[in-house]
């Protein structure tokens, strides 16, 4: 051999030499690459080989079964199963083995492993083939799910789920060597973008020379740059994290790229950016006031109907809590409002509030709040929605007013009736009957008296119908005496007429103690009650109670009858004609007061005016 073929030869044995370093370390790579991708796994994970022995386990497997790794390689993988799953799991493996397939181990039956000490604990294994040479491994990944059986359940489904995702996830994983050569490419989002098959051993500069991000991204990558950038394709968004893959000395070996379908997160984004787009354009344009503020009160912003409603600038609404803006009577009970809310006692409340503008003007509002939560239900932010109703409660008042003057007039034409039938009609009568007194002494025949007399009867029934009337329309004792006697007086006479009625008074003295407009008022419900009950209840026994506090007086009528079905709404018994409690209720109301009413079929009925005193 002459010395250039010497020379050749060993310019050869250099390439070949060169070449298989080259090679080696590319498997060098992929082996560190896979070992790591093996070994951080958070599942335990075990190769087997046919016969069932254990080949390979990362550290999760040494934590979770308690045993060394020294101690598993090479053993059966029955030692991590009790003895009763032993001949069951060799048949199943052997029939696994004959037919491999990625799957879930164990689909319909519940599995367990078993620790070196003994105990046994319910897992998820998901099996997985592996291909070397003419030799099939099996990979299986373990997890423990025995912290709760119903959760178990529920986690097999997920790991099921989880499984078939990611077989064929949205997402890719692909390693470029320098030269732009795809060494290893796994998952669903590769193979959309390139629908020619497996992109494996082609150039990055062929497969996506359509697009230059993707390029430009590889190309930074390969220059010690990490990266992520988004592209889209045939309708679909994918976002590509780019990054150098670095040997034991740091030089760049490579470059790793994450590719993700993004599509749904994407649809998600802009559909929340449409919502948020249309929530923001009705908070704007509402023609109603709306508000956000904090757990504490403070307000985080306001609409433009809320900030002219007010008359406060943002910057300055902002500086203020819900709070500040009531006026002093109703501001504590909304702070009550507001920690009811904050502490979840409530989600949400409705008041009609008086709220002071900022040049003090008055503003009759009706507040909505509502306590708006995380996903979590954790609280985040009340949402305040606010109404002027101004006008409304003007009228509303009005309209109280009007029905105060209304039942006032009432009660004066009572008064004036009872003093035209005293002064007038009672008085010409007695005058008549004078007379005939009178003309008695000049008739002789005992018929003639006989006559006579019957027209005097007949007056004095007339003129006692008529001060009876004249009792009704207006109590003489009623004003000098008070309520208490009025009462009394009036049961005396009910008494008289209605023997079958058994009533029992306990009335506290009042005297001149009550305004005459409550007495009056009172004594008009008593009437009306104690009329409904003559006519209605078919009662045997009446109980009436007059109290009297610092605030309040209370009257209170109850009867043992058969009772009655209250309405829904009093306009029902209005309708029907059932006028009394209505007039009862309505006189209640005029004067601030209120007028409950218990009652049910066969339990006999409660009549309870409540009046306040504030303005005695």
């Amino acid at each position: 051999m002459d010395e250039n073929q010497k020379r050749e030869m060993s310019d050869r044995l250099a390439e070949e030499t060169a070449e298989r370093k080259q090679v080696e370390r590319q498997l060098h790579s992929r082996e560190t690459l896979l070992e790591t991708l093996f070994e951080s796994s958070p599942d335990a994970q075990v190769i087997v080989d046919a016969d069932g022995r254990m080949l390979m386990v990362n550290s999760q497997v040494a934590i979770l079964f308690g045993y060394a790794r020294d101690e598993m390689i090479g053993r059966p993988i029955e030692m991590l199963l009790p003895e009763r799953f032993h001949e069951s799991h060799s048949r199943h493996r052997q029939e696994y083995t004959n037919l491999p397939s990625l799957r879930p181990m164990g689909e319909e039956f519940d599995l367990y492993g078993k620790r070196q000490e003994g105990s046994e604990f319910p897992v998820d294994v998901m099996l997985s083939p592996a291909t070397i040479g003419d030799k099939t491994l099996i990979i299986a990944a373990v997890r423990d799910i025995s912290p709760d059986r119903w959760l178990a359940q529920e986690l097999r489904e997920r790991e099921a789920l989880l499984s078939a995702a990611l077989a064929g996830a949205p997402v890719g994983l692909m390693v470029i060597d320098p030269s732009g050569e795809v060494k290893l490419s796994i998952g669903k989002s590769i193979k959309f973008l390139w629908k020619k098959g497996d992109i494996s051993g082609k150039s990055i500069k062929e497969v996506y020379r359509d697009l230059p991000q993707f390029l430009e991204g590889f190309k930074r990558a390969l220059s010690g740059e990490s990266q992520t950038t988004e592209t889209e394709m045939a309708g679909l968004a994918f976002q590509i994290h780019w990054a150098p893959l670095l040997d034991e000395h740091n030089n760049i070996y490579g470059v790793v790229t994450v590719i993700s379908d993004i599509s749904e997160r994407k649809q998600t984004e802009d559909a929340l950016m449409k919502s948020e787009t249309r929530f923001r354009t009705l908070f704007e344009k509402a023609a109603i006031g709306i508000g956000i503020a904090g757990l504490d009160g403070r307000w985080l912003d306001g609409n433009p109907e809320m900030l002219e409603m007010l008359g406060y600038s943002l910057d300055e609404f902002r500086q203020m809590t819900l709070v500040d803006l009531l006026m002093p009577k109703s501001g504590q009970e909304n702070e009550e409002f507001i920690k009811d809310l904050t502490s979840r006692k409530s989600s949400k409340y409705q008041i009609v509030h008086q709220f002071r503008g900022k040049d003090g003007r008055r503003i009759w509002g009706q507040l909505m709040v509502s306590l708006v939560g995380d996903e979590d239900g954790q609280p985040v932010f009340l949402l305040s929605i606010l109404e002027d109703v101004t006008e409304q409660k003007q009228m509303q008042d009005e309209l109280e007013e009007m029905k105060k003057r209304l039942i006032e007039s009432a009660e004066n034409e009572r008064l004036l009736l009872s003093q035209e039938l005293h002064d007038g009609p009672v008085q010409n009568l007695f005058g008549a009957t004078y007379q005939l007194q009178a003309l008695s002494h000049q008739i002789s025949t005992e018929e003639s008296l006989s006559d006579l007399q019957e027209l005097k009867d007949l007056l004095q029934q007339v003129i006692q119908e008529l001060r009876v009337i004249c009792h009704e329309l207006r109590p003489p004792t009623l004003v000098p005496f008070g309520l208490e006697k009025s009462i009394r007086s009036h049961v005396g006479n009910f008494k008289e007429d209605n023997s079958h009625l058994k009533v029992d008074l306990d009335l506290m003295k009042d005297g001149q103690e009550l305004p005459e407009h409550i007495r009056l008022a009172l004594f008009r419900i008593y009437q009306q009650t104690m009329g409904n009950i003559l006519q209605h209840a078919e009662a045997s026994n009446i109980g009436v109670r007059l109290t009297l506090d610092s605030e309040n007086v209370i009257l209170e009528i109850r009867d043992d009858g058969i009772g009655f079905e209250l309405p829904n709404r009093w306009i029902e018994f209005a309708r029907k004609d059932h006028l009394g409690l209505v007039g009862a209720i309505e006189r209640a109301h005029a004067l601030g007061g209120e007028l409950e009413v218990e009652s049910s079929p066969g339990q006999g009925t409660t009549v309870r005016a409540i009046l306040p005193l504030d303005d005695r």
